[in-house]
C-alpha cells in the first residue's frame, strides 16, 4: 500500500502553572496549529512473514508552546510557555517485522527527525535577547531506534514458553531550546528482558523479568531556574515476577 496525507489539528491555548515571580510569567500561551504532510508505504513481503513500514513528514507549525527562559529581575531568568511563530520538523519513521520462523520473531524501527526553530528571538539563560533561528526543539533527539526479540513456542502440549530481549536508543537532546551543553541529555541505550511461562489455554502467565539490565545510567531531563541545575536521572535497573491469571 502506497499513501499521501495532508491533514491540520490545533493545541489548546494554555495558561500556564509556573512558579512565578512576577505577573507577566503567567501570560497565556495562544492555540498552536499544526500542518502535517506524509508519504510512505506499507508492505507485506516474503508470503507476509515480513512487513515493512516506511514514511516520510514534514510537520509545519505555527505558534507552537514551548517552554523559553523570561527576563526576571531577581533571578535573572524563569521559565514560562510562550509562542513560537513559525517552526517546523521533519524526518524519516520506519519498522520492519521478520517472522524468522514459526517461534522466533525480529522487529526494529527507527525514526531521524530535524527539528527547527524560524525566525525566534527570545531570552537565553544570561537575560539577554538571543537569535533562536535554526535551533531544534527541547527533547527532540536527531535519531531514535528500538530493537525486539521475541522467542514464543510450545513446550509440550499444555505449557509455552516466552522470551522477550528488547532495547532502545537514542541520540543527545537538548533540555532547552538554547544549546546549552550542561543541560544536554548525553545519548544512551537501554536493555530489558522477560522470560515467562505460560498455559496454552491463556489461563495463567508467570514471568521474570529486568528493566535497565546494563545497569546503564542517563538523564531523563534537565532544567535550571536562577542559580540552580538540575538533572534528572532515569530508573536504576529492576528485576521482578509478574503472575496473570484469567477466570
Amino acid at each position: 500500500m502506497l499513501y499521501a496525507s495532508v491533514s491540520r489539528g490545533y493545541k489548546s491555548g494554555s495558561t500556564p502553572v509556573n512558579a512565578a515571580n512576577i505577573a507577566t510569567q503567567n501570560r497565556p500561551a495562544r492555540q498552536e496549529q499544526l500542518t502535517a504532510y506524509e508519504v510512505g508505504t506499507k508492505l507485506g513481503l516474503a508470503g507476509q512473514r515480513m512487513h515493512l513500514n516506511l514514511a516520510a513528514f514534514y510537520y509545519d507549525y505555527r505558534d507552537k508552546q514551548l517552554a523559553v527562559y523570561f527576563a526576571d529581575p531577581i533571578y535573572t531568568t524563569l521559565l514560562r510557555l510562550d509562542n513560537i511563530p513559525k517552526s517546523r520538523a521533519y524526518g524519516l519513521d520506519g519498522d520492519l517485522s521478520i517472522d524468522v520462523t514459526d517461534s522466533l520473531n525480529l522487529s526494529v524501527a527507527a525514526t531521524w527527525l530535524k527539528t527547527e526553530i524560524q525566525g525566534y528571538v527570545g531570552i537565553n539563560a544570561a537575560g539577554q535577547p538571543f537569535d533562536f533561528d535554526g535551533f531544534a526543539f527541547p527533547y527532540s533527539p536527531k535519531f531514535s531506534g528500538a530493537a525486539t526479540i521475541t522467542y514464543d513456542a510450545p513446550v509440550g502440549d499444555r505449557l509455552g514458553i516466552r522470551a522477550i530481549l528488547n532495547g532502545r536508543y537514542q541520540s543527545k537532546t537538548g533540555s532547552t531550546i538554547e544549546d546549552f551543553e550542561p543541560l544536554q541529555i548525553k545519548g544512551y541505550g537501554i536493555l530489558n528482558a522477560r522470560l515467562g511461562l505460560y498455559s496454552q489455554d491463556r489461563k495463567w502467565d508467570v514471568s521474570i523479568w529486568g528493566k535497565n539490565i546494563t545497569d546503564t545510567y542517563y538523564w531523563m531531563s534537565a532544567a535550571t531556574n536562577a542559580n540552580a541545575a538540575v538533572r534528572f536521572p532515569g530508573r536504576s535497573p529492576s528485576y521482578g515476577v509478574t503472575a496473570k491469571f484469567n477466570f
